[in-house]
């Protein structure tokens, strides 16, 4: 009898073994990106085993939540936020941890409730809510605050789209600062960001500002050099149509 209850706990361990996936950051985005909703929620739910920092454990509840809003689960924005609020707290995570804040503005921006979402946020801090509330703030047309929001984020990306959006601003100091801030940091590895980096820099007007044609020449040139090593004598890069875009301007100046 001893031997048998041994194998049923044996093979329960192995069954709840299998049904636990392992936490997959790119799974969840395909799915979400997919609108497999049903999938989604599901898949989200067998990885909470495997989740074991805070991030990945607010990616699921992210994830968990954005699929129901998908299936018409919630009559509104507040039983959504209150049911991320019931699943942090499975999760022992805080209310106001960043992830935990970012999933209700994540949720609050999907359903383009942006007023909502800044009023929220007012008083949040955390690199990823701060960079949510700039996507809401955006989305209003604040595009001033919405551009030192994004500075002030520090989250991956957000300096090329603080310089963006400083440009719909009409900020063209906040321009060079966010432009010169993010090409320095070496925080730009993709080609297509470098380029709308140099864009709102060319596009920006500095009629009546600090920012000298020298200044703007100068940044351009250390561009050049910077980003020349990666050419290949002969051989095509995907960073040859930022360096011809720079040159280009160069010529210019």
């Amino acid at each position: 009898m001893k031997k048998t209850s041994l194998i049923v706990v044996a093979a329960l361990c192995v069954v709840c073994h299998l049904s636990a996936a392992e936490f997959n950051w790119k799974q969840l985005g395909d799915l979400y990106r997919s609108g497999d909703y049903a999938n989604l929620e599901t898949t989200a739910f067998s990885m909470r085993p495997t989740a074991k920092n805070i991030s990945s454990k607010g990616a699921i509840i992210s994830y968990v939540v954005l699929a129901r809003q998908r299936l018409g689960r919630y009559a509104d924005s507040d039983a959504a936020i209150a049911d991320i609020d019931a699943l942090a707290k499975e999760f022992n995570l805080a209310g106001n941890s960043d992830p935990v804040q970012a999933a209700k503005l994540s949720v609050l921006f999907t359903r383009r409730e942006n007023a909502k979402a800044v009023e929220l946020s007012a008083n949040w801090t955390g690199k990823r809510t701060l960079h949510r509330r700039a996507i809401a703030l955006a989305d209003l047309g604040r595009y001033a605050e919405a551009s030192a929001t994004y500075a002030a984020s520090g989250d991956r990306g957000t300096l090329v789209l603080a310089a963006q959006t400083a440009l719909r601003a009409k900020l063209p100091e906040k321009v060079f600062e966010y432009s010169l801030q993010a090409f320095s940091s070496g925080d730009i590895k993709d080609p297509a960001a470098a380029i709308k980096l140099v864009n709102a820099v060319i596009e920006a007007d500095y009629t009546g500002t600090t920012v000298t044609p020298a200044k703007v020449k100068e940044l351009l040139q250390t561009v050049n050099r910077k980003y020349s090593r990666k050419l290949v004598v002969n051989a095509p890069t995907k960073w040859d149509e930022l360096i011809q875009l720079v040159r280009q301007t160069l010529e210019t100046y």
